[in-house]
């Protein structure tokens, strides 16, 4: 990173390892932070907001507990896969999808000047993968013979009401 920051500077700095690394991880506690207020300022999906009125919102939220004072920084990150936490939309078929689950971010939907965006979604937690594996598989012959039940029921159904009709 020290490196890095040296490179990019454009100009000559005696800043430290350390004096940088201390100064990254200020940035990064306070863009966390502010994430966490924009995404529940998102999740509210208040009518007639736009985007700076949600990112006003949540920099009120993070101003009852200390001055926000990165958000250059939070323009420059927002986009990152670590705090991307765009939610799915209801797709047009009408079913909802995980709440928790992570979309890449489309570069031509949102740009952010001079920086490439990583358009992958983050892997699979350690969590949700031994619960994933701990699931037992569908039985495709028990959920079919379930099916087909199912249908007899409704087709009885359907006559029982066409007999009370006539």
């Amino acid at each position: 990173m020290h490196d890095y920051f040296h490179e990019n500077l454009g100009a000559p700095s005696n800043r430290t390892v350390l004096a940088i690394r201390h100064r990254w991880l200020s940035i990064q506690k306070a863009v966390n932070k502010f994430s966490g207020f924009f995404s529940t300022v998102e999740r509210l999906n208040e009518s007639g907001k736009t985007e700076q009125n949600r990112i006003d919102d949540a920099a009120k939220m993070y101003e009852d507990t200390e001055p926000w004072t990165f958000g250059h920084c939070w323009n420059v990150l927002r986009y990152e896969p670590k705090w991307n936490d765009k939610m799915l939309e209801i797709n047009t078929v009408g079913t909802a999808t995980r709440v928790n689950q992570r979309v890449a971010v489309n570069s031509v939907d949102d740009p952010v000047e001079g920086g490439n965006i990583d358009n992958t979604a983050r892997p699979e937690g350690r969590d949700s993968a031994k619960k994933r594996k701990a699931r037992p598989c569908a039985d495709t012959s028990a959920s079919s013979a379930a099916i087909e039940v199912l249908s007899a029921m409704n087709a009885r159904g359907q006559l029982k009401d066409d007999k009370e009709d006539t």
